[in-house]
């Protein structure tokens, strides 16, 4: 078992680096897509997606690893309301 966790939680002793992916000084943490984390579930959100599309990809390459089960952390979804009547428009 593992778990992925951010390197300075909350930024305590995180090398501030303002508009740099890492820990910004108004207490937010900058992702490397430049998407701004400032609360604790987009953080959280964050972490789940390393694990699902990073991390997890890679580890199945692994010989003898069959699979990666997540657990935890806030998982991104994207909500897609079509508009009807746009579609019998088309």
């Amino acid at each position: 078992m593992y778990s992925v966790e951010y390197a300075n939680p909350g930024g305590d002793g995180a090398r501030v680096g303002n508009g740099a992916p890492g820990w910004q000084s108004d207490g937010s943490y900058l992702a490397d897509d430049g998407e701004r984390l400032s609360d604790d579930i987009a953080r959280l959100a964050y972490l789940r997606t390393v694990q699902d599309w990073i991390l997890r990809p890679q580890l199945k390459t692994v010989p003898g690893v069959a699979d990666i089960d997540s657990l935890g952390g806030y998982e991104k979804q994207y909500i897609v309301e079509p508009d009807a009547a746009e579609l019998a428009h088309y």
